[in-house]
């Protein structure tokens, strides 16, 4: 029974690694709130959100028969950024077929900032959305800039103090 165990366990275990290793896995939003992705240097991480739902949902409806819950983003490779304009290369797990083939998917930045993504066979352009943990995206939006308000009243009202005793000019005590 010993030999047994002693067997097994390393078994399980290089079994539940080889399933997982090549398997897509989602992004979590747990903790997270959706924004517009307006990095000026996104990563591919920022991208992830929005293309591993487009792939499975949208993105070969057209070219292919059958494609819904068929093709998710295994592996994400690399960004090509030039500019205002980013190439998001992945690779696509066809559950249906067992393979992977390699793809891209190419976004705009627009004045505003925003990136989005304008598929090739026409339609309108699509607002490419991220998530950011909670607490940073309410401390970038109101606590920082509610300090540096802060901050610069307080400067101010010590300027004005300085000022003003200067030109009073030093209080004499009795």
């Amino acid at each position: 029974m010993m030999i047994n165990k002693i067997f097994f366990v390393p078994m399980f275990l290089l079994l539940v690694i080889s399933f997982s290793a090549g398997s897509a896995q989602a992004h979590s939003t747990a903790g997270r709130i959706k924004i517009d992705l307006d990095k000026k240097q996104p990563t591919t991480d920022d991208f992830a959100y929005f293309m591993e739902s487009y792939v499975h949902r949208q993105l070969y409806g057209s070219e292919f028969e059958k494609w819904h819950k068929r093709f998710y983003v295994k592996e994400f490779l690399r960004v090509d950024q030039q500019g205002d304009r980013a190439t998001v290369h992945f690779l696509t797990l066809d559950f249906k077929e067992k393979r992977d083939f390699p793809d891209s998917m190419t976004f705009e930045r627009n004045r505003d900032g925003v990136w989005y993504y304008q598929p090739e066979k026409g339609g309108e352009k699509i607002v490419v959305h991220t998530y950011v943990m909670k607490w940073g995206y309410y401390y970038q939006r109101y606590i920082l800039p509610a300090s540096v308000a802060g901050l610069a009243l307080g400067l101010s009202a010590l300027a004005l103090l300085f000022i003003k005793r200067r030109k009073t000019g030093p209080q004499q005590s009795a």
